[in-house]
């Protein structure tokens, strides 16, 4: 069956998702993780679900944790990542209605079986219908959100806060250019991420990941700092 080309926004969503990466330069690999990149530009049409496509991604891998909620150490972050260079994460935002099967704080997905969300959350039962029009409702758009998601990165650097010598940069995912993502949006996730990831209380830091966070991040750094928030800025 043919694929649906991106239509122009998923164009826009797949650029800015890529555009911090790329710029971030910071794994082991010269190339931007490919899900960064393209994420939900090479997915079906709506009207598709995407269950067809988990046999040929996971045909040789021997994995068998398809997730955890709670990362508390190094190690767990390596089981998940695999041979990709980043994990992605799924989040509960707070004050949002909770959708079943997402009702724990926290979902980090393995890399090597679902290297895009969409994947992930339509390996569920309850979602297995899920859309790209889906994805961007409850991920995506600010004023339906109800899931943070985004990727975490090993980065090796100092940490601006805490002197750590490695960070773990991580993205929130969104859209809608300078309305889609507020500074508190970021204290939220931030906290979210270090409950989730107790290890890496002190090198969680916020990468933006399109030209509207890169602003807003600058604008907002020395507040964010003030609330324990590091940032990385390139």
């Amino acid at each position: 069956m043919t694929e649906a080309r991106p239509t122009p926004r998923w164009t826009r969503i797949c650029l800015a998702l890529g555009l911090g990466w790329l710029q971030l330069g910071c794994s082991d690999t010269e190339a931007p993780p490919r899900d960064m990149r393209f994420e939900g530009a090479d997915l079906h049409t709506p009207d598709q679900t995407l269950d067809h496509a988990l046999p040929d991604l996971v045909s040789d891998a021997n994995v068998t944790t398809r997730f955890l909620t709670r990362l508390l150490a190094p190690e767990d972050l390596a089981l998940l990542q695999g041979k990709a260079d980043h994990v992605k994460y799924i989040g509960l935002v707070h004050g949002a209605p909770v959708k079943a099967p997402i009702v724990e704080p926290c979902y980090f997905q393995n890399m090597t079986l679902y290297p895009w969300h969409i994947i992930f959350l339509a390996s569920f039962p309850e979602l297995s219908g899920m859309t790209t029009d889906d994805y961007a409702k409850l991920v995506l758009n600010p004023a339906t959100r109800i899931w943070w998601g985004g990727g975490v990165l090993r980065y090796k650097a100092v940490h601006p806060l805490s002197g750590e010598p490695e960070c773990l940069a991580y993205t929130v995912y969104a859209e809608g250019g300078d309305t889609g993502l507020t500074e508190q949006d970021i204290v939220q996730v931030d906290g979210l991420l270090k409950s989730c990831m107790p290890y890496a209380t002190k090198r969680l830091a916020f990468f933006p990941s399109d030209p509207a966070q890169k602003q807003l991040a600058q604008q907002s750094q020395a507040s964010l700092v003030q609330q324990g928030v590091a940032v990385l800025i390139m």
